[in-house]
Formats: C-alpha cells, structure tokens, sequence
C-alpha cells in the first residue's frame, strides 16, 4: 500500500462524515449507549464541516493510490482562549 497525505477539502466531506459516524459509533459502543439516529448525526457533522473545514477545523488524510481510498484521517480544531491567569504571561508582548 503506497500512501499520499494531504489536508482534506471539500471534496472530502463525505468521507470525513464517514470516519466521525465511525468513531461516534466506537465511543457510544464502549460507553454502553447507541447512537440513536445516525441520518441526524450524518447531517450535523456534515454542516459544521461544511462550514468549518479549513477556516477552524482542519483533517489531514491518507490515501491509498493503489484504490484512491481515503483509509485515515487526524483532524484539529483551532481556537483562540481568552487570556487568563493561567496563560496571560503568554499574550503580554
């Protein structure tokens, strides 16, 4: 297997929305819950996604080029804190 990576884009909504329902379903499973309505769940990932993706939310995925597969994803979502007691040395330039 020969993999590429690259951040994901809009084109790769569907698979991310795929790899999130996933591990959603992992987590319920090991929590001893069920995700109720997966349709739902698709839908609400999928617009935040749609709407977030490389603004404040970024996925970096690996491809296989044998079968142009997307088979892993990592994602991050950044923020900026308010400064506080705890990090406030930090903002004071």
């Amino acid at each position: 297997m020969n993999l590429v990576y690259r951040k994901a884009n809009i084109n790769d909504i569907d698979d991310l929305v795929d790899f999130k329902i996933k591990q959603n379903i992992f987590t319920c499973n090991r929590e001893g819950i069920t995700l109720e309505n997966e349709d739902i769940a698709r839908k609400n990932i999928k617009d935040v996604l749609m709407q977030e993706l490389n603004k404040t939310i970024y996925f970096y995925i690996a491809i296989d080029e044998s079968n142009n597969r997307t088979v892993a994803c990592n994602g991050v979502v950044v923020h900026q804190m308010v400064p506080s007691a705890l990090f406030l040395n930090d903002c004071i330039s």
